[in-house]
C-alpha cells in the first residue's frame, strides 16, 4: 500500500511530543496560589504572612499538588527553588520526573518588613543555608539515573552579602 501521512494524522486523537520544562517553580507554595495576585508588594505582604504558617508537610503536599497539575499539562521537568528540598528530591526520584533543584540560600531573617525598611541580615543563617545547600548537592546531585541535578541558589543580591555571594560562586565552580 501507499504511505499516506494525512490519513495517519486524521486518525490520531493524541499529540506525541517531548515533555515540557518549567524552569522556575516554587511548587511548594502551590497551596498559596492566588493569594498574592493583585497585591502590591506581593512577596512580602501577599505570600509572607501565610507562608509562615505552612508546615514541612504542607510544603511537601503543595509540591505534589503542583506536580500533579503540571504533569496533566505535559510538564515533566521542573526547576524547583525552595526550602525542603530533600523531601522534594525523594519525591522526584519516586515519581520518575526530572528536577533541577535549588536550596534557597539567604541571610535575611524571615520577617515581614515595612516598605523601605532594611532587611536584617544574619550571618549564622547564611552559614546554615550554605550547609543545607551543600548537603543537598552531596546527597542528590545526579541521582535517579541523572534525573536530579542540584544548582546553587542564592536568593538574590539584596538577600545576601557580597561576601556570601562570592562564597557561593566559588563553591559552585569547585563542584562544576
Amino acid at each position: 500500500s501507499t504511505y499516506k501521512p494525512e490519513v495517519l494524522i486524521q486518525r490520531s486523537n493524541s499529540l506525541l511530543m517531548p515533555g515540557l520544562i518549567d524552569c522556575h517553580c516554587h511548587m511548594e507554595l502551590s497551596l498559596l496560589r492566588g493569594l498574592a495576585q493583585d497585591t502590591s508588594k506581593w512577596m512580602m505582604y501577599g505570600l509572607g504572612p501565610f507562608k509562615k504558617h505552612l508546615t514541612d508537610n504542607d510544603l511537601r503536599e503543595g509540591f505534589l499538588l503542583g506536580v500533579i497539575e503540571a504533569l496533566a499539562t505535559g510538564t515533566t521537568t521542573y526547576g524547583e527553588y525552595g526550602y525542603q528540598m530533600h523531601d522534594i528530591a525523594a519525591d522526584i526520584e519516586k515519581i520518575g520526573i526530572r528536577g533541577h533543584l535549588t536550596q534557597l540560600v539567604t541571610e535575611v531573617k524571615d520577617e515581614i518588613y515595612q516598605p523601605g525598611e532594611l532587611y536584617a541580615f544574619d550571618d549564622g543563617l547564611g552559614d546554615y543555608n550554605v550547609k543545607r545547600m551543600l548537603d543537598l548537592f552531596d546527597r542528590w546531585e545526579s541521582r535517579a539515573n541523572g534525573r536530579i541535578h542540584v544548582l546553587f541558589g542564592p536568593q538574590g543580591p539584596d538577600f545576601l552579602s557580597r561576601e556570601r555571594l562570592l562564597e557561593i560562586r566559588k563553591l559552585a565552580i569547585e563542584r562544576g
